[in-house]
């Protein structure tokens, strides 16, 4: 038995809603055609609810933006009695079709009573189009999907290859002569006096680094306007030495390459950390004595 009702209460803070389309007596109302609306002291409009379908009805002709309080309405797809649909049976390998008309309104997924064109009466589970499509769900034909979402695992290539040079030479030379004699009688003096000075100076600084590796992230955040910030850490041990690996920046969706990956030289704002510990490294590097020496400036 339906019930005739002004007002489905919602959760504490639920907004308002009304229809976006004029509603006639009779006409179900769907989670697709409300949009939110200030509420408003007057009475909302009669509504009424078939408790067997779990639909919604206007019980009284509804104008497009009139509130209709705080309601809610199951947001699934849902068809009302009248509506024709296709009734698919499978038999074995055998698939058959037949047209036929909605008897009981409902919601996707729930089992509902329709009649076929010789009058007979069936009861079915409603499987819409837009249930059997899931965003994500299909393969392509020719690649993989795609890092789209928070969570999504993509993989980053690192190529970087960096060298540069840089020389400095100086040099400076200057000579001074200065020459003099004196005549007083008997006396005959010479004197000379020679300055000079030179500088050569050479600077060289030079720079070499090349690094290629390839591990996955994950998909931290996705900015407003698509981009997508990406982060990710890969440690390997390999006989007590281990090597750390990290990568954040801040990718987009355009540079993805089919098989889901990106190059490190596609990443903005790219912090790319490479730092190793074990035996090889600290033998690598100086000593005690050679460390402190190299701060007094003796080394």
């Amino acid at each position: 038995m339906s019930v005739v009702f002004g007002l489905l209460l919602g959760a504490s803070g639920t907004p308002c809603v009304a229809p976006m389309h004029a509603l006639a007596i009779g006409d179900a109302i769907h989670a697709d055609d409300l949009h939110a609306a200030a509420c408003e002291a007057r009475r909302p409009p009669a509504l009424r609810y078939d408790r067997r379908s779990g639909l919604v009805h206007a019980a009284e002709p509804i104008a497009a933006g009139t509130s209709l309080g705080t309601l809610w309405i199951d947001p699934r797809p849902a068809v009302a009695p009248g509506d024709a649909l296709f009734l698919r049976s499978h038999i074995g390998p055998a698939v058959i079709e037949r047209r036929v008309t909605v008897l009981q309104g409902g919601r996707s997924g729930r089992p509902l009573f329709v009649r076929d064109g010789d009058g007979r009466v069936f009861v079915a589970t409603l499987a819409l189009t837009q249930d059997l499509f899931r965003d994500g769900n299909w393969s392509a034909l020719a690649a993989d999907r795609r890092a789209s979402a928070r969570g999504d695992v993509l993989t980053i290539v690192v190529h970087q290859v960096a060298e540069s040079s840089n020389v400095t030479q100086r040099a400076r030379r200057r000579a001074t002569d200065t020459g003099g004699g004196i005549r007083v009688g008997g006396v005959d003096e010479d004197a000379r006096i020679s300055f000079g000075g030179g500088f050569s100076g050479r600077g060289e600084v030079r720079r070499s680094e090349r690094l290629l590796t390839q591990l996955s992230v994950t998909i931290d955040d996705i900015l407003p306007n698509g981009d997508l910030l990406v982060l990710g850490r890969q440690q390997v041990r390999v006989n007590g030495e281990r090597t750390d690996i990290a990568v954040r920046g801040r990718v987009r969706p355009a540079d993805i390459s089919s098989d889901n990956s990106v190059l490190s030289s596609r990443i903005a704002g790219a912090e790319i950390d490479y730092d190793g510990k074990g035996f090889v490294t600290r033998g690598s590097g100086p000593g005690l004595i050679d460390r402190l020496f190299g701060l007094l400036g003796l080394g």
